[in-house]
């Protein structure tokens, strides 16, 4: 999911929140210019709330556009092997490939890009797995039944912080 700015929601016509409702820039609001069915926003409060903006395209063309808007940044030098991906070359020439046939291949040339269709696995700190078994453990032994997402963010946070687990056999 992509984060937004005030400014993005600035220059947006139509959003969506996760919780599945439905946003309109409205013509005639002087500050809250984000209007629900219940409710009034301003770009700010759009942009803190959780929204995503709802892209509209009418042309082959400007949805090629989106693509590219909504594409990812990948990290590193090299793109992750058999991933979908975009080639913009300074040109102009946009090049979809969603078969995903990156093998290694520069993120960037001399006059291209390329950018990721689908979001970068996210990398869990160094220790966080280990972590997370430990406080899975620790719940089940406390008989408290944790929420496995809360159980891995604090197991990140714990890992981040320069916490490990000890290793088998080690108390």
């Amino acid at each position: 999911m992509h984060t937004y700015t005030e400014a993005d929601f600035a220059k947006a016509q139509f959003a969506v929140h996760p919780d599945g409702r439905i946003a309109m820039r409205s013509a005639t609001a002087a500050r809250f210019v984000w209007k629900t069915a219940d409710y009034y926003y301003t770009d700010a409060e759009m942009a803190e709330g959780g929204w995503q903006i709802a892209h509209t395209a009418t042309t082959a063309r400007e949805a090629l556009a989106l693509v590219v808007d909504l594409a990812y940044e990948p990290e590193g030098d090299t793109m992750p092997n058999q991933t979908g991906h975009v080639v913009v070359v300074d040109s102009g020439e946009i090049n979809v490939y969603s078969d995903g046939n990156s093998y290694g291949q520069p993120v960037r040339g001399t006059a291209y890009r390329r950018l990721l269709l689908d979001p970068p696995e996210p990398t869990r700190p160094e220790g966080a797995e280990a972590l997370t078994a430990l406080i899975a453990r620790a719940s089940d032994a406390l008989g408290r039944d944790l929420d496995l997402d809360d159980m891995e963010q604090l197991a990140d946070a714990l890992a981040e912080a320069g916490f490990r687990a000890p290793e088998e056999g080690e108390r």
